[in-house]
């Protein structure tokens, strides 16, 4: 019984993932010379669906992961073509990166969820 629910855990867990990871490929292919920009402004939408609820900082540091993995793997491509540890270095460098930004918004979030959404604008802007 006790797999079973485990399982179910596991499951559950890994499908929140797919929201940030869902988000890192639309902005991913926002930015792609496919004249797909105007997927920008859906974007951030998963992602806000998985920010919906209560996270905690291992959460958080998966769904950079997820994030940064998915954008990287689309917009950045090519680097794993010409050199995979410069893929690795670059996942890294993003996950940490979207880490950080994510880690501001759900603290803004819980500090002042008036101001939630322009937190978050602000704070992806001015990294």
């Amino acid at each position: 019984m006790s797999n079973k629910l485990s399982s179910i855990t596991i499951r559950t867990k890994l499908k929140s993932y797919l929201y940030p990871a869902l988000s890192g490929t639309i902005l991913g292919l926002s930015r792609l010379p496919l004249h797909l920009g105007f997927l920008v402004f859906f974007a951030f939408i998963p992602l806000f669906h998985f920010f919906s609820e209560q996270r905690n900082k291992k959460e958080i540091f998966f769904a950079a992961a997820a994030f940064g993995s998915a954008y990287t793997l689309v917009c950045l491509h090519w680097i794993s073509l010409v050199t995979f540890p410069g893929y690795l270095g670059t996942f890294i460098l993003f996950a940490a990166y979207f880490y950080i930004v994510f880690q501001l918004y759900y603290y803004i979030k819980h500090q002042n969820p008036k101001f939630v959404y322009l937190g978050f604008i602000l704070v992806w802007i001015s990294f």
